[in-house]
C-alpha cells in the first residue's frame, strides 16, 4: 500500500522530507452479533433486517452455491486499544494506549 491509500482507510501517515517514513493505524476487530453487515462487491455497510442483500440483490451469489448468506457479506469493524506503528525499514512495533507510551516489539 502506498501512503494515499493508508489514508483513505484512516492511517496516520508521517512524512519527513515530502517522504513517507512511518505510518500509524488502529488494530481492527469484527463487529459480530450486532446486525450489521459490509458487502464487499458494493462497498457498503448495511442492517441485516432492513438491507436489499439476499435473493432481491443482483449480485447476490451464495456461499455454497445453493442458497443462505451471500459470499460477499462481511464483517464491519471498530478499533480496539492497540495501534500498529511500521517504519520505512518495516520495523514494525505495536503500541498500546493503555500502556502509558510504552512500545512492545512484535514478533
Amino acid at each position: 500500500m502506498d501512503a494515499e491509500e493508508l489514508l483513505a482507510i484512516g492511517a496516520m501517515v508521517y512524512y519527513e522530507d515530502n517522504e513517507p517514513v512511518a505510518y500509524a493505524a488502529y488494530v481492527a476487530k469484527p463487529i459480530i452479533g450486532q446486525g450489521y453487515f459490509y458487502c464487499t462487491l458494493y462497498s457498503t455497510a448495511g442492517e441485516v433486517s432492513s438491507s436489499d442483500c439476499g435473493t432481491g440483490c443482483v449480485g447476490y451469489s451464495p456461499r455454497n452455491g445453493k442458497a443462505g448468506r451471500c459470499k460477499y457479506s462481511g464483517y464491519c469493524y471498530e478499533p480496539t486499544e492497540k495501534v500498529i506503528i511500521k517504519f520505512k525499514k518495516m520495523q514494525c512495533r505495536e503500541y498500546d494506549r493503555n500502556a502509558a507510551g510504552k512500545l512492545k516489539a512484535q514478533t
